[in-house]
């Protein structure tokens, strides 16, 4: 097994996940109701008490967690697996050999407005190297980000990584060099890991910070 390395602090861009559907699909029912011209409904019924709002605010808090954590479990060996969360075009490939015995892996797809993964167990360590595959398509990637795109490791918290209010920076410990195979889908990039717990995409170093990372082969 390889040993874990040891980190310093690193200040990267933050790479954010693809919102423009959302945000064509709000303006289109804004125009809509605009243009109806219209007084909305009188209320038919009585307005919920601060008990019944409390009670539907509590489920309403529950489901809307459930669906920004995307995450999935898998039982994996040394005969190597995949996990996939098709809803973030996301995918983790563990090849044979990279684990000594069978583990349950888990991936997470972190909700909020950047691209970031949460592995588990934590601080596990493999013999080969492991893919992440990410469809650029699920992000707010341009033409011009392939070349500058690169994954953050971070062992805290996501939300404790950024070091701005807008959470378009982030602090984290180590860096890997992402890849876009263009020969086969130019919408894919791909980084090798060697460790688990937390990893966000970013597009390059904040200016204040020298950087760091490595070539991003396995």
């Amino acid at each position: 097994m390889r040993k874990s390395p040891e980190f310093l602090p690193i200040a990267v861009r933050a790479f954010p996940m693809r919102r423009s559907i959302l945000v064509l699909a709000t303006a289109a029912a804004v125009t809509f109701l605009g243009a109806a011209g219209q007084l909305p409904p009188q209320r038919l019924t009585p307005a919920y008490s601060d008990e019944q709002k409390a009670l539907l605010d509590k489920i309403s808090t529950y489901l809307n967690g459930i669906h920004s954590l995307k995450a999935r479990f898998v039982q994996i060996g040394p005969e190597g697996g995949t996990i996939e969360i098709g809803a973030a075009g996301v995918k983790i490939i563990i090849p044979p050999g990279a684990l000594s015995t069978e583990r349950r892996i888990r991936m997470t797809a972190k909700s909020g407005q950047n691209v970031a993964y949460t592995f588990h167990p934590h601080g596990i360590v493999f013999n080969l190297p492991v893919t992440i595959e990410q469809n650029l398509d699920y992000t707010a990637a341009g033409a011009t980000d392939a070349g500058t795109l690169q994954a953050g490791y971070f062992w805290r918290r996501l939300n404790d990584i950024y070091v701005d209010q807008g959470k378009s920076l982030a602090q984290v410990s180590e860096v890997r060099h992402a890849i876009v195979d263009s020969s086969t889908d130019p919408r894919i990039v791909r980084f090798f890991i060697y460790h688990f717990s937390g990893y966000i995409l970013s597009t390059g170093f904040a200016p204040t910070d020298s950087g760091g990372g490595d070539s991003g082969s396995p």
